[in-house]
Parts: C-alpha cells; sequence; structure tokens
C-alpha cells in the first residue's frame, strides 16, 4: 500500500492553528491553577461564569439588538451597531463556553465600553488589512440593446380562459 503523508501547503492553517493551540494550553493552564487554588469550587464557579454569560447575553443582546433595529427603522444603519450585535453574540458565546479564558474575553466583549474599544482595534486592523486604495474606479460607458422577439420564448403566454 502507498504511504500517505499529510501536507499542509501554506501559511493559512498555520494562521489558524497556532493561535487555537495557545489558547488550549492558556485554558488548560489556567484551569489547574484555579482549580490548585480553590479545589472543587473551580467547578461552581465554571457554572457560575456560565449562568452569568446567559444573563449578560439576553440583556446585552435585547439591547443591542433593539438598537439595530431601531436604527433600521429609522432607514439609517450605524456602523457600529451591525459590529456591537455581532460582538455581542461572540461576547456571550465566549462567556457560555467553559475555560476562564475565554471568560474574561467575552465579558470584555459583553461589557460596552470595552465593547467600543474592540470594535475600534478591530475596525483599524481590518481596514489596514483591506488597505484603501486612492485609485479611481475605471468607467466604461455603453448602451444596452434589448431585443423583444414575441416568437420565440421560453414561456408561452397563457390567455385568460374565455366565458
Amino acid at each position: 500500500m502507498a504511504e500517505r503523508r499529510v501536507r499542509f501547503r501554506g501559511a493559512g492553517l498555520s494562521l489558524v492553528l497556532v493561535p487555537f493551540l495557545i489558547y488550549l494550553a492558556a485554558e488548560v493552564i489556567i484551569l489547574v491553577m484555579v482549580t490548585d487554588a480553590f479545589g472543587w469550587w473551580t467547578i461552581a464557579l465554571l457554572i457560575a461564569n456560565t449562568l452569568l454569560g446567559c444573563w449578560l447575553l439576553q440583556r446585552e443582546g435585547r439591547r443591542a439588538w433593539g438598537a439595530l433595529l431601531e436604527s433600521l427603522g429609522r432607514g439609517s444603519l450605524p456602523p457600529g451597531r451591525t459590529a456591537d450585535a455581532v460582538l455581542v453574540m461572540a461576547g456571550g458565546l465566549l462567556l457560555i463556553m467553559p475555560g476562564f479564558v475565554s471568560d474574561i474575553i467575552g465579558l470584555l466583549l459583553l461589557i460596552p465600553p470595552s465593547r467600543h474599544l474592540v470594535r475600534s482595534t478591530l475596525g483599524k486592523l481590518f481596514g489596514r488589512a483591506i488597505g484603501h486604495s486612492s485609485e479611481q474606479p475605471v468607467v466604461i460607458e455603453g448602451e444596452v440593446v434589448q431585443e423583444t422577439s414575441t416568437t420565440d420564448t421560453m414561456i408561452p403566454r397563457i390567455s385568460p380562459p374565455s366565458p
């Protein structure tokens, strides 16, 4: 039988895999440290964090969703509203997940002042990553020619039934 090797091409996988492995290692290390300090109370602390996450997700999620619907009802959508709704949902999910690192990050995403800081930081990072080109768009002028043929149709016309 032929030997099968798994090859990772490019740096795309490592950009996701390495931070995820670092996150997992940090979660495990902190969980072991907290368990050494508090013993079995660590489980109660994790459950309390999950319940706090559910409550904060419900409270802040309703607030962000209400503000989003209100601005849509007025016909305008401030750019921060959508980002706030996404960050609230991400923060709530991180708080519900077991682990202390995810709880800290989730709490930072759910509290409005820190959410504003995270939103502006992410906006600057993504703005730099996308880049702003100073080139003007190319406009190609043309005209639309519409041909109508009554005999060559895919669907025949149905005439109304006669009385």
